[in-house]
């Protein structure tokens, strides 16, 4: 039931000399093997792969002299980052990058004028700023002050128009683009 067409047999040799045989069965919708069915069955010795594994070994171990010798380009790249790193914590990061401590200096005060400038210029803006709103607010009432207009039986200020209407005072405001704003 578990053997299929496709299966593969596999005789294997241990170490120690015992010896099995192992069936794989990779795809179960197959056909089942038929009854009196002769397969070829493959041979797999443990013993066979132990010269391969030590050939192998012995290159791994070859490679791994040669890149640790002191003349390897491993060396000279650990030594480089080495060296790095000691300048990086005696100097500085600018002064590994650009080379050397007058050059970090030079380009370090040169952004910290640019600051205090942009920050002098942004100081100056919000001045500007205020001014600007403070003038179109004192515009803007100018101009809703001038559009409102009493009618009563005798002519009245501006001011006093502003005191709740009675049945002799009689307010009128003008639509103006100034006074839609400033009652928005």
């Amino acid at each position: 039931r578990w053997l299929r067409e496709s299966s593969v047999f596999v005789l294997v040799r241990g170490l120690v000399g015992n010896t099995s045989l192992r069936a794989y069965s990779g795809v179960m919708s197959d056909p089942p093997l038929a009854a009196g069915a002769e397969r070829r069955v493959l041979r797999g010795d443990a013993t066979d792969e132990i010269p391969r594994l030590v050939a192998e070994a012995r290159d791994l171990v070859r490679n791994l002299t040669a890149m640790t010798a002191a003349e390897a380009s491993l060396a000279a790249t650990l030594a480089n980052v080495q060296a790095a790193t000691k300048q990086l914590a005696e100097r500085g990061a600018l002064a590994l990058l650009l080379g050397d401590e007058g050059s970090a200096q030079r380009l370090t005060g040169g952004v910290e004028r640019t600051l205090q400038r942009t920050d002098a210029l942004l100081g100056r803006l919000d001045t500007l700023a205020a001014n600007a709103d403070r003038r179109c607010s004192k515009a803007r009432r100018a101009a809703c002050s001038a559009s409102t207009r009493c009618s009563t039986r005798r002519t009245r200020s501006p001011a006093t128009c502003a005191a709740p209407p009675s049945t002799s005072t009689r307010c009128v405001r003008r639509s103006t683009p100034a006074c839609a704003a400033s009652t928005t």
